[in-house]
């Protein structure tokens, strides 16, 4: 595994007030979350992040680096293969995180040497220059407030000829056949709703708009992180970072959930928006969301309906070229 210490120094980028606030009350509400958010990512993401493995074809001889890795999905899902990498390096900002990576590492890989997780902020990673073949980021972009910087750093870390992978929650590309195959499959699935017997992953946004609004202050994000449709800005971004072979594929995930409860506990931790706002709103309030979120889950049980929370991911895979253009 490459040094922690960079091989020189690179001038300091400067942030907006706001940039860091809007940063700093990202990591710090996943913190208190880690454990949680561990669990519902390997039943949400786990088929997403093999499918990103695939895509990059992970080999033995590999050294890969893992953007924004949460609990570890990525690196446990590779330490774990019939062949895992040379050495894998987990990096997220949120200290709860990466103390519940390095755990599980502990628990369940006996503190494997070939895998390793340090906090690190995207935007700035201490890390040598062409360290790595791979650089893999699930899910992550949309927590860093400038992910042209965070792609910046992933192209000058990647070995010329490094490979890159990364998943990101999207709409389908625009006029794809994906996009006509969903559209398709969404019309039953909205009649459902329209009738009271589907909630969706949306369920928990709804109601903190109802109850909260923007009355409680929270910074907004980079546009990736505001759009759904990602599509045309992650091209932009992977582009102009300098990187060539761009390949854009996306699938659609649906993931039934039985219990009300369980159905709280995952809006709770994956939809950040709502949890970072009701992390600052006043006192009560959250209990006041929860009474109506589980009154709506058991209306639409009692009418014999589902609870659901979908997955829809585009994949991105491109590559840095062996020589500067």
């Amino acid at each position: 595994m490459a040094s922690l210490v960079a091989d020189r120094e690179r001038p300091v980028t400067k942030s907006s007030p706001d940039t860091e606030r809007w940063k700093e009350l990202d990591a710090a509400s996943y913190d208190g979350v880690a454990e949680a958010f561990d669990r519902h990512s390997r039943r949400l993401s786990g088929r997403a992040a093999a499918r990103l493995a695939e895509l990059v074809q992970v080999g033995r001889r590999d050294r890969v680096l893992d953007v924004g890795t949460g609990t570890g999905l990525l690196p446990f899902s590779l330490a774990r293969a019939t062949e895992p990498p040379a050495s894998i390096l987990g990096v997220d900002i949120s200290a709860g995180m990466i103390e519940t990576a390095r755990r599980r590492l502990h628990d369940e890989l006996n503190d494997d040497p070939r895998v390793r997780f340090e906090r690190m902020d995207a935007e700035q990673m201490p890390l040598p220059d062409t360290s790595f073949d791979v650089v893999l980021s699930g899910f992550a972009l949309t927590h860093v407030p400038r992910p042209e910087l965070a792609m910046r750093e992933i192209f000058r870390v990647l070995a010329p000829g490094g490979r890159l992978g990364i998943a990101l929650g999207s709409r389908p590309p625009s006029g794809s056949g994906a996009q006509l195959r969903h559209a398709v499959a969404e019309i039953g699935r909205r009649i459902q709703v329209l009738r009271g017997r589907r909630l969706t992953a949306d369920l928990l946004d709804r109601i903190v708009d109802r109850r909260v609004g923007r009355s409680v202050e929270v910074p907004e994000g980079a546009p990736l992180a505001t759009r759904l449709n990602r599509v045309p800005l992650l091209r932009d971004l992977v582009r102009g970072a300098g990187f060539t072979d761009l390949d854009v594929s996306w699938r659609n995930y649906q993931n039934e959930i039985e219990s009300a409860e369980e159905f709280w506990d995952l809006h709770r931790t994956i939809r950040s928006d709502s949890r970072k706002r009701l992390l600052v709103a006043p006192a009560g309030v959250e209990n006041e969301v929860r009474r109506e979120f589980m009154d709506e889950c058991r209306r639409t049980l009692e009418r014999g309906g589902v609870m659901t929370f979908p997955i829809s991911v585009v994949f991105v895979t491109a590559r840095r070229p062996e020589r500067a253009t």
